[in-house]
């Protein structure tokens, strides 16, 4: 078992290495296959010895080998949190819930990573995470926990936001943020969709306040809030024994 723990992880972490290709690369406009991986600042292409996750930074002290330039601590942290996914899901999952758990997961950790640095989702995301939504969903029969939970997060939202708009004048969220609660609740269902939008708010709230106080922000400042929103609904996924097929 420990062995399979341990491929488990490491199959993960090469997976998260692939999820920072596409963090960086998407919003860019560019190909994310073609060219290989390469330094943002020498533009050297990086070998594959020298392309292994988590320990090619480690090794490397967070710089890289030809320019020395600084290599962002993203890289080692998506890489370390797919492979903690991958090694959760399969050791509490069926082969089908934990592969259905792994691709949600990682679409997600890029849509939260591309909002908080360039505050928008990205739509191709969001339709794969819809397409794996609804194949899983006529895979598993659950076709009541997504419809409710997808008219629960997207009524409760979408009314807030509304009488947000009336009343103030203000968008509270972007019709990204509708988009992706809408996603979020197929997959969680109606009671911990709920959750998750108050709890993702609070965050959201929260971060805010730190940042003011900081002065890194300013209170006429938009907070991405895809980060927020799937912080929750991971963390009330792993942690609610109820979610399963």
């Amino acid at each position: 078992m420990l062995i399979v723990g341990i491929f488990t992880f490491i199959f993960g972490c090469i997976f998260g290495s692939f999820y920072n290709v596409i963090i960086y690369r998407l919003p860019h406009h560019q190909s994310i296959i073609f060219p290989g991986s390469h330094c943002p600042y020498c533009k050297k292409e990086i070998p594959f010895y020298r392309n292994i996750p988590l320990i090619t930074y480690i090794l490397q002290v967070g710089r890289c080998h030809q320019c020395k330039g600084k290599i962002s601590l993203q890289y080692p942290i998506i890489e370390l949190i797919t492979g903690i996914f991958w090694l959760w899901s399969f050791n509490q999952y069926n082969i089908s819930h934990a592969v259905y758990f792994i691709l949600i997961t990682g679409i997600l950790t890029c849509i939260a990573m591309i909002d908080f640095d360039q505050m928008e989702i990205p739509i191709i995301l969001m339709l794969l995470v819809l397409v794996i939504e609804i194949f899983f969903t006529i895979y598993n029969n659950d076709y009541y926990h997504s419809l409710y939970g997808a008219l629960a997060g997207i009524g409760y939202l979408g009314a807030v936001f509304m009488v947000t708009w009336v009343l103030f004048k203000k968008q509270p969220a972007g019709f990204g943020d509708l988009i992706l609660v809408l996603l979020l609740g197929i997959w969680l269902g109606p009671i911990s969709i709920l959750i998750t939008i108050f709890l993702s708010a609070l965050l959201t709230v929260i971060a805010w306040g730190i940042l003011i106080f900081l002065q890194k922000i300013n209170h006429n400042d938009r907070m991405p809030f895809a980060p927020s929103l799937i912080i929750s609904a991971i963390s009330i996924y792993m942690i609610n024994p109820a979610i399963s097929f």
